[in-house]
């Protein structure tokens, strides 16, 4: 039974941005052009058509999670942006605290996701995992907005009103603002809850075999 919860509880998270990643886009495309989606939503039924639009979800969110932003907004846009905040004050970004402590850069990625899942207490843990799923519904808002209106602008609209593609593009230029902050007030938070166990992330690194030793991941901070 508590597999069971604990199941649900990991993949109930999943799902939302599954979800939302679907219906947002459905949405989108009903607001644009109504006369080619309605008929093809209709003609679906009231089974297929929401199983159909949580498998588009889960394409448009994978796309977005493993190609959008590990391959290009994080080490293009947040990593330098994080980097550019930090010059004059603590460390912002969990991966730049993890390097400090001798993480490799190919191996940061993999202890954040162990740090997030394993290191912080439950209830921390739980509220993390709620601020990153507000966040990625924020960016996957933003990606969805820009991308649709910049490929309909692309293709000369496409039987869309040129005042709903300006409205779509600058929702989505405000949601990207508001995603960018987000994303840097939630890695201030992650940063400041690990620099109070730092002894216990020395340890939890060095037994995730990220690390040499706790003793050697202290001294790359302590020499930082």
């Amino acid at each position: 039974m508590s597999n069971l919860i604990d199941f649900n509880r990991a993949d109930l998270d999943r799902l939302i941005r599954y979800a939302y990643s679907g219906f947002l886009m459905i949405g989108i495309l009903l607001f644009l052009v109504p006369t080619r989606v309605k008929p093809a939503v209709e003609a679906a039924g009231n089974v297929v058509a929401p199983l159909a639009i949580v498998a588009l979800g889960a394409a448009i969110y994978t796309l977005y999670r493993h190609v959008l932003n590990q391959l290009i907004l994080s080490p293009f846009l947040l990593h330098p942006l994080h980097a550019l905040i930090d010059r004059n004050k603590r460390t912002t970004n969990p991966a730049n605290l993890l390097a400090q402590y001798g993480v490799p850069r190919g191996l940061r990625h993999h202890a954040y996701v162990q740090l997030r899942r394993g290191f912080f207490q439950e209830d921390l843990r739980l509220q993390f995992d709620r601020n990153h799923t507000e966040a990625t519904v924020v960016w996957i808002t933003s990606v969805e907005c820009i991308s649709v209106a910049a490929i309909l602008f692309w293709q000369g609209g496409v039987g869309s009103a040129r005042w709903k593609l300006w409205s779509l593009l600058a929702a989505g230029c405000l949601t990207f603002i508001s995603a960018v902050s987000l994303d840097i007030s939630l890695f201030k938070q992650e940063c400041r809850a690990l620099r109070a166990q730092s002894t216990g992330l020395a340890d939890f690194l060095a037994n995730l075999g990220v690390t040499s030793s706790a003793s050697s991941a202290s001294e790359n901070l302590d020499a930082t």
